[in-house]
């Protein structure tokens, strides 16, 4: 670990890191993802640009993540659902106290005869 990144090792080329590889004249040069990230004089300063890319990308993709419009969208959707549920147990115990007052109602009084 280099200034708190992880440099990924690789057995696959000379430089024994992924993304870096040596360049004609002796340096190393990295590239992540498609984009060149430069030429460095050691293989462990191009792995440390290709871990910081890396790492950049992972971080935007989680931000990116975080604050989509499904996202958004799906975090409403949960806290309307729980409003909602909220809403439908006051109205049951509105409706159980109407009940109970309605049976009350009657007490005391007289039977009433049906011609």
């Amino acid at each position: 670990m280099v200034e708190g990144y992880e440099l990924i090792e690789s057995d696959a080329n000379e430089t024994g890191y992924t993304g870096v590889w040596k360049t004609k004249n002796g340096k190393f040069a990295a590239k992540f993802s498609g984009k060149h990230l430069g030429v460095f004089d050691t293989a462990e300063e191009a792995a440390l640009t290709y871990a910081k890319a890396k790492a950049d990308a992972k971080a935007a993709k989680e931000k990116a993540k975080k604050n989509s419009p499904l996202k958004k969208a799906k975090d409403k959707k949960t806290k309307l659902e729980n409003e909602l549920a909220q809403l439908e147990i006051q109205i049951a115990k509105l409706e159980l106290e109407e009940a109970a007052e309605d049976e009350g109602e009657g007490e005391g009084e007289e039977p009433k005869e049906i011609n």
